[in-house]
């Protein structure tokens, strides 16, 4: 089974926390009697180089926390990233990727320290953003499943319709039948490389003439 098959699409699985040295580059702050500033966000953040495709995509997680008027289209350019991946496992590679720098730049060693297990795995869900994990689930588990991104036109389907489509809400009953034994069939491949021919012969000998 490969990894992007083993993700916990839900955003419920753990992830090696890596403690990577993201440099802030910032100026010698003015004396001022105004409230010190919030921390410098990473859409804030000027850098001598330019950003990385997963820094990029951690400043668009760090855009599904804003206010209404800037997380308008995060969904898009989320299904843009992901459409634009080789595959599901580059994907998800490039997600877990970002997610990293997200939380390395927008939390501190401590708030990490507390949502990390003894076994070194830090709980994603307790710091990534709901709409991000929800839209996140969605678009890979679409991957997974085969199912097109975008509609006829080659239009983006939006996060409803796409939804609609992975949980077979828009499939007819034999459309569901027929998705259902093509993953018993994959996963019994998986199971018994060894018996594929009888794998083929009894998968295919369940299938129904409608």
């Amino acid at each position: 089974m490969s990894h992007a098959d083993k993700l916990d699409i839900e955003g419920d699985a753990e992830l090696d926390f890596v403690f990577n040295d993201y440099e802030v580059i910032s100026e010698e702050p003015e004396e001022s009697s105004e409230e010190p500033a919030a921390p410098i966000a990473l859409t804030l953040v000027e850098t001598l180089t330019p950003r990385s495709r997963a820094e990029e995509c951690a400043v668009l997680i760090e855009e599904f926390t804003a206010i209404k008027e800037i997380r308008q289209g995060t969904y898009n350019r989320l299904h843009s990233t992901v459409a634009s991946c080789e595959n599901t496992e580059h994907a998800v590679t490039l997600l877990d990727e970002a997610e990293l720098i997200f939380i390395n730049s927008n939390f501190t060693l401590e708030q990490v320290k507390q949502e990390t297990t003894k076994n070194g795995k830090v709980k994603r869900t307790k710091f990534l953003p709901n709409d991000y994990l929800s839209a996140k689930s969605i678009l890979i588990s679409a991957m997974q499943q085969g199912t097109p991104l975008f509609d006829e036109d080659g239009a983006a389907l939006g996060k409803s319709a796409l939804s609609a489509e992975v949980s077979g809400s828009t499939k007819s009953v034999e459309a569901k039948l027929e998705s259902a034994l093509s993953n018993v069939k994959r996963y019994a491949r998986e199971l018994y490389p060894d018996h594929t021919v009888d794998v083929d012969l009894i998968v295919n000998g369940s299938k129904i003439n409608y």
